[in-house]
């Protein structure tokens, strides 16, 4: 994921909107496509955490708290 951030003009332009959203419209980045993008990885990257507590935590130890307890929590963060 760093890689994708420091490396492609798709993180480039993640972080000139983050930094400043003014400037980044002036050199023609949207503003807009860029928050939905980060939103949207953001909700990815969530699910994968979940299904790696869900599948592989859990599957490898006899600990069913965390699928009661931290799923809902994350899910509820949304």
């Amino acid at each position: 994921m760093l890689l994708v951030i420091n490396k492609t003009w798709m993180g480039k332009a993640l972080q000139a909107v983050s930094q400043n959203k003014d400037a980044a419209a002036i050199v023609g980045i949207n503003s807009l496509r860029m928050n939905t993008l980060a939103f949207g990885l953001g909700v990815v990257l969530l699910i994968v955490y979940i299904l790696f507590i869900l599948f592989i935590v859990e599957e490898n130890t006899d600990k069913s708290w965390v699928s009661e307890t931290v799923v809902p929590f994350l899910l509820y963060s949304l």
